[in-house]
C-alpha cells in the first residue's frame, strides 16, 4: 500500500522487494537455524558457522541502512545570529 501511494512503478517495486526479501531470508534463515540449535545443545560447526553467518549479514545491512539514511539527510542551512 505505502509503494502505490508513494506512486512507485510496479517494476521499481518489484525489484525491490525482491532485493529486500533475499537480505531478509539470508539474514534471519541461517541465524534463527543456527541458535534453535545451539539452544538445543547441538553445538556443531555448522550451527554456529549458521549463526554467525546471519548475524554478520544482519550486522552489514544495517551498516549499509544507517550509511544511506546519514548520506541522504538534507544538511541544515546555518542559522544566523
Amino acid at each position: 500500500m505505502i509503494s502505490g501511494t508513494a506512486k512507485m512503478k510496479f517494476s521499481q517495486f518489484v525489484v525491490w522487494n525482491l532485493v529486500t526479501t533475499t537480505a531478509f531470508v539470508l539474514a534471519v534463515g541461517p541465524a534463527s537455524y543456527g541458535a534453535g540449535k545451539i539452544v538445543r545443545g547441538h553445538h556443531d560447526p555448522v550451527s554456529v558457522a549458521m549463526l554467525v553467518f546471519g548475524l554478520v549479514v544482519a550486522a552489514v545491512l544495517a551498516w549499509i541502512a544507517v550509511r544511506h539514511r546519514r548520506r541522504s539527510k538534507p544538511v541544515p542551512a546555518p542559522t544566523r545570529s
